[in-house]
């Protein structure tokens, strides 16, 4: 058959440098560098250059059916898994560096090979396609049977190195059946010999050895042969109806690459299902772990157990798929604890770098990280669950305390200050965005089993408050987006839909904050009006970032909050005997007092603001400041937020300075008064 498969004709200038150019594109960035120095920057920045020669190389391997050895190699580097023994060699998880330039010949092949899923469960490293949609489905089908008080199993499967064992010749036999070109056939049974690797542990190198088993690790086509290597067994499951049927839809063996679950109402069928897996993995080669391999019950289940190679497979109050952990009670509770601990445990891992508030970083930069690196782990797989009531406050509180720590804001804030004052959204809002993500990850999916339990859901589980549509309808309305049925219609594309969501999530929050913000008497000289989501508060706009100007700005932002603590605030709360200043006794110490008034502080005060006044006075005329600028309240509002008279200031690099000097008086205010008070009572 090989003899034959070698006859049949093959094309001559078979890849083109659009191609070339095009997988050159596919490659991802900031990435190690491989065995021979090249990374994937390499071939970016000089993709126009070096198209015409790769071109030639990758139909020269066309055209004699045999790949260069240096396509074969990889750098492996040992990974200790969580929670592992690092004196055992099985603790680690290997994690492989293939050549660049091998993966961008196999970036060129898969196109040429047109792989689909002919299983439409199987939701892992498929373009267009959202991993936790198969969480999804979980969560419908769970919510859907246990609101009937029927009995529910799922099934987590646990198979051993999964990638790893899988043996080329069975999925060199699968590939054929799937009637690609023979010559593309070839090319990848060549691909797949004699492979090598080496390991790297401490900076050096190893000698090189063989590999004789497993998809390449690093290699493109990986995930794609072991979604082939697999599908047979999700295919021979449904053909014979073993798994849930919601309503007259298959729904049972969800699946994202090896992370395999099965959901059922009859234990007898699980116990099938598992039992057709035993057979598929001794005939193609490979273990599932009894003992790893857990099923959650929920509903009222009595003498429950299933066996996986004789061996009894783990009955568990909860177990973990994709990240998300499955239980039949408290599911958001158990999630929303789990997604906390890990941000914290990545944020304490960041104020290494000063993500820590006071004496860190600036409170603005402070935010970008955490939004980069703390707020996807937090709301990771929340999508796909419901939560209620509670479980958002809990991440709010936790959401809350960190944006008022990057600011040492202190825990008496308004709330609406601590969101206006660096920009950003309530944890209830980024939990939408996330939400009405995914629902366009559905609706744009072109799976027709998604696409029938999407109109399945809507019509028979619309009133289920635990069903994600029951919620997203909900969440649609608040924000005057179009109706689901609409969006099935006429969706539009993923940038346009992000950025319809934005726009009236944005509009919608910075009115309920401004709303909020215009009832707190400690904000009343806080500008509301030009306050936008995204975009900080310019008491926090440094453009030195240093330590010392940090400072002032988190002074200043006291003061704008209202939470800057003078005796008219102890006295409210008994905190101190009288309200009167204490450095001139005269009168009560309140933020006018301290800013305007106090004899004490009147040379400092003269010193910074004298400046301010003049600068302001070359800029919209002396007739102009007497006028708008006669009344105390008015030169008040103008130190604490000059954005009050953007309409007289117009310029917002004015407004800049203003911020800037008006930040430096307060914060020497602030100092001398300090000083003087310590100096009374020592």
């Amino acid at each position: 058959m090989l003899k034959t498969l070698e006859d049949q004709e093959i094309p001559s200038d078979y890849f083109t440098s659009a191609d070339i150019i095009k997988a050159i594109e596919e490659l991802n960035m900031n990435k190690s560098p491989d065995e021979f120095g090249l990374c994937a920057e390499h071939l970016k920045f000089s993709k126009n250059e070096i198209a015409p020669y790769l071109t030639k190389l990758f139909n020269n391997i066309i055209e004699t059916l045999k790949t260069p050895g240096t396509f074969k190699t990889g750098i492996l580097f040992p990974v200790l898994k969580k929670d592992k023994d690092p004196s055992d060699v099985n603790s680690y998880r290997g994690i492989t560096v293939t050549p660049v330039i091998g993966k961008v010949f196999e970036y060129c092949i898969l196109p040429k090979l047109n792989l689909q899923n002919i299983t439409n469960l199987q939701f892992g490293f498929t373009k267009g396609l959202n991993p936790l949609i198969s969480s999804f489905i979980i969560s419908e089908s769970k919510y859907d049977q246990t609101r009937k008080n029927n009995e529910f199993y799922m099934g987590f499967l646990d198979v051993k190195s999964a990638f790893d064992v899988v043996q080329h010749d069975i999925i060199l036999d699968k590939l054929l059946d799937l009637n690609i070109p023979s010559f593309l056939w070839l090319v990848i049974k060549d691909l797949y010999s004699n492979l090598s690797t080496k390991v790297k542990w401490q900076g050096d190198l190893s000698e090189k050895f063989s590999v004789h088993q497993g998809v390449r690790q690093g290699g493109i086509l990986s995930t794609h042969l072991y979604k082939i290597f697999v599908q047979d067994l999700l295919l021979e499951l449904e053909r014979n109806s073993l798994g849930l049927n919601t309503g007259n839809i298959f729904v049972g063996t969800p699946t994202c690459a090896d992370d395999m679950a099965f959901i059922e109402t009859n234990r007898d069928n699980l116990q099938i299902m598992l039992n057709v897996s035993e057979r598929y993995s001794k005939q193609h080669h490979y273990k599932i772990h009894p003992t790893k391999t857990k099923i959650v019950t929920c509903g009222k289940v009595t003498n429950a157990d299933w066996t996986l190679y004789d061996t009894p497979v783990t009955i568990s109050k909860e177990a973990t798929h994709l990240g998300i952990t499955r239980s039949w009670k408290k599911e958001g509770e158990i999630n929303v604890a789990n997604r906390i601990k890990l941000a914290r445990r990545t944020l304490y891992a960041l104020m290494g770098s000063g993500v820590h508030g006071t004496n860190g970083l600036d409170p603005v930069t402070s935010y970008k990280i955490y939004n980069t690196y703390v707020l996807p782990r937090l709301l990771y797989g929340l999508e796909a669950i419901p939560l209620n009531k509670t479980n958002i406050s809990q991440l709010e509180s936790f959401h809350r305390k960190n944006l008022r720590h990057f600011q040492s804001l202190p825990q008496r804030t308004a709330i609406a200050a601590i969101y206006l004052l660096i920009g950003g959204l309530p944890i209830e809002a980024e939990l939408h965005k996330k939400q009405l993500s995914f629902l366009h990850n559905l609706l744009s999916s072109n799976v027709q089993r998604v696409d029938d339990i999407i109109i399945r859901q809507m019509s028979v589980n619309y009133d289920n408050p635990n069903s994600f549509f029951s919620k997203i309808r909900e969440i649609l309305l608040k924000y005057g987006l179009p109706p689901i049925h609409l969006l099935q219609e006429t969706l539009p594309s993923k940038l346009k839909w992000k950025s319809l969501v934005t726009k009236h999530l944005n509009t919608y929050w910075q009115n309920t904050l401004r709303d909020d913000a215009e009832s707190k008497s400690t904000l009343k000289h806080m500008d509301t009006e030009h306050l936008l989501v995204g975009k900080n508060h310019p008491v926090w706009t440094i453009f030195d970032k240093t330590k010392a100007e940090v400072r002032k700005a988190i002074i200043k932002a006291r003061i704008v909050s209202g939470t800057f603590i003078l005796n008219s605030d102890r006295a409210k709360f008994n905190q101190a005997p009288s309200s009167v200043c204490q450095l001139c006794n005269l009168s009560e110490e309140n933020i006018s007092h301290f800013l305007l008034e106090c004899p004490i502080l009147s040379n400092t005060r003269i010193t910074y603001f004298q400046p301010i006044k003049t600068y302001v006075t070359q800029h919209i005329t002396a007739e102009v400041w007497h006028s708008v600028f006669q009344s105390k309240s008015n030169i008040i509002r103008l130190i604490i937020d000059c954005r009050h008279f953007s309409q007289t200031l117009r310029d917002d690099k004015i407004m800049n300075m203003i911020e800037t000097k008006t930040r430096e008086m307060c914060y020497k205010l602030y100092i001398k008064r300090l000083k003087l008070l310590e100096a009374m009572d020592g």
